[in-house]
């Protein structure tokens, strides 16, 4: 739909900047499933408005799964 980024997979990365939240869909009233800190990466699938799910990333230095929706305020964005 307009106004919706779709990256190809793995295409773009996210690097926390900021303590930030994932959640279980694009929006602050779904429920919180984890967090992200300073240096954590996450790699972004799609995208709604100011909102990213992502799958699978960095979490404290080291490779890991997870999934969720992240408020791209939160992120600075590597290709």
């Amino acid at each position: 739909s307009p106004g919706t980024y779709q990256p190809s997979t793995a295409q773009s990365s996210c690097l926390d900047a900021d303590v930030g939240y994932f959640v279980a869909g694009p929006g602050s009233g779904y429920a919180q499933i984890g967090s992200l800190h300073n240096g954590d990466a996450a790699y972004l699938r799609a995208c709604e408005g100011k909102w990213c799910f992502v799958q699978n990333g960095a979490l404290n230095g080291r490779e890991a799964r997870f999934e969720g929706w992240i408020y791209t305020a939160w992120c600075e964005f590597y290709p």
